[in-house]
């Protein structure tokens, strides 16, 4: 998911004792979605989509009324505009050993992510709190767990990237920051934003962005493609015109299933992405 929040507020996050945590198993959609239960105080267990795209976690409507939370009005920016949405005060959410309070969230209409993703999505859960602890996603089996220091694989460090998580990769042999989006399929480029020329697009798709609404954009395939030491020849890339205004920190977006991740790890304490494939 493309979202952005626009509130200062900050949770308070307790944090379970350091160390690896017991893995979560999480249902895999559509090959890269990854859903997992967690509690949301005095309700009980729900369902949450673990996305690294937004950086303020969105709470579904119903959800929210079933909670009795009070909103109220905030902005939220996507990938083509600036929308007005709802804000609550969320007391109480558990996401394994991550135990987040007084967390500040947008309430949205998420039926038509859960009619994407052919599952119920109560909540969004975004680097609000997920940045807390360092992640992996274990692709291949299925399993969600945190505090794990992984040294495997190929790396890539995290740029300053407005409080999202962005990483260097090369595109037809020119840098290009990309956020690193858990909620996203593929490889996004914005044309206006590249340092190299891009193909023409010879296919059209339609993009669903957060809050409902879609984009217009094409299809392209690159020559080369590279993160960190992995080359990916000859990979597909959805192309969009122009990229949000007033997100000048990356040049696209990219999921970590493009570059075939049977594993991903997220060090936020040491400013790098690690991945198996």
């Amino acid at each position: 998911m493309r979202i952005r929040r626009l509130l200062p507020l900050v949770p308070c996050l307790l944090i379970a004792a350091a160390g690896v945590s017991q893995a979560l198993q999480f249902e895999l959609k559509h090959g890269y979605v990854v859903v997992v239960p967690c509690t949301l105080a005095p309700a009980g267990q729900f369902h949450c989509v673990v996305d690294t795209g937004t950086d303020q976690s969105v709470l579904d409507t119903g959800v929210a009324k079933r909670l009795k939370l009070v909103t109220q009005r905030a902005s939220a920016s996507t990938l083509n505009r600036d929308q007005q949405v709802r804000s609550a005060t969320l007391p109480e959410l558990r996401l394994g050993p991550l135990h987040a309070e007084q967390l500040t969230v947008f309430v949205a209409d998420l039926s038509q992510s859960s009619e994407r993703f052919g599952t119920r999505v109560d909540v969004i859960v975004g680097l609000d709190v997920l940045r807390e602890k360092a992640l992996i996603i274990d692709y291949q089996h299925h399993q969600l767990s945190f505090g794990t220091n992984c040294s495997a694989g190929d790396s890539a460090p995290m740029l300053a990237g407005q409080g999202f998580v962005v990483v260097q990769a090369a595109v037809e042999d020119q840098p290009t920051r990309l956020k690193l989006d858990t909620g996203w399929e593929g490889l996004l480029l914005f044309r206006d934003r590249m340092k190299a020329p891009l193909p023409a697009a010879d296919t059209s798709d339609q993009l669903q962005t957060a809050f409902g609404g879609s984009l217009a954009g094409g299809s392209v395939r690159l020559r080369e493609f590279a993160l960190g030491l992995q080359r990916v020849p000859r990979l597909t890339a959805t192309v969009l015109e122009h990229g949000p205004a007033g997100f000048d920190a990356y040049d696209g977006v990219l999921g970590p299933r493009a570059l075939q991740a049977s594993q991903l790890c997220l060090d936020f304490e040491r400013r790098v992405v690690r991945w198996e494939h």
